[in-house]
């Protein structure tokens, strides 16, 4: 096949072919060439280097490629504003040294999170702002975008541009998912809302950092998540 399938996995765990299939079906598992990135492989290509001295290499399937179709869905991710979009690319197939560099960019020299790398904010974002210069020496992409609903029930889906149709998109889950706290609480009890949300231990953290929006200084949460698969990193 002309066509390869690629799991942007960032540094994050290998797909297992279970769940490959799960995702593809059956017919387009066993006729395409399905392939995971790997963060640490040294088969990248380097492209750049970003204003923020981000190193950028990617993975050499896409770098190589006449074109890439990005599929997945936009939700609200803890630093980077949103996830999906231009974070398919990088950190999705990017090597582990520019994803390393780009996510420093989540912390200031004294440590804590830099006050736009929050969930819902993609403007002033370092984390996100970086990643989009990146995107400039990548092949063209077109973003198949989705927003799912707590059913995985398809709310929205736009494609394009895979910039532009990200933007639409994060304006759609912040007006449909997002909740206004009206006083904190002594406990907040809190789930990833299950597999594969909570396949891994740093899957299921991002549940936490949000729900301690919710907390009061000295409160306790209480997150339920299996971590079927472990800490998810060594």
């Amino acid at each position: 096949s002309q066509c390869t399938i690629l799991f942007a996995n960032g540094t994050h765990s290998p797909q297992n072919p279970k769940v490959q299939r799960e995702l593809l079906g059956e017919q387009v598992f066993k006729s395409m060439n399905v392939v995971n990135h790997y963060a640490a492989s040294d088969d990248v290509v380097y492209l750049g280097t970003t204003t923020r001295e981000t190193h950028v290499s990617i993975n050499r399937l896409v770098a190589e490629s006449d074109g890439v179709i990005a599929v997945g869905p936009v939700m609200h991710h803890y630093f980077a504003g949103f996830g999906g979009g231009p974070k398919l690319l990088i950190p999705g197939t990017a090597h582990r040294t520019t994803i390393l560099e780009n996510h420093r960019l989540t912390l200031e020299k004294s440590g804590i999170f830099h006050p736009h790398c929050a969930e819902g904010n993609l403007n002033g974002n370092p984390v996100y702002e970086d990643i989009v210069e990146a995107i400039r020496w990548c092949p063209s992409a077109w973003y198949l975008g989705l927003v799912l609903g707590e059913d995985d029930n398809i709310l929205f889906a736009e494609s394009g541009d895979i910039i532009s149709t990200h933007r639409k998109l994060s304006a759609k889950v912040s007006a449909s998912l997002e909740i206004e706290i009206h006083g904190l609480a002594d406990l907040v009890i809190t789930s990833a809302g299950g597999y594969p949300r909570d396949i891994t231990f740093i899957q299921a953290h991002k549940t936490i950092h949000h729900a301690c929006a919710a907390v009061k200084k000295g409160g306790v949460v209480l997150c339920l998540a299996e971590c079927s698969e472990g800490i998810g990193s060594s």
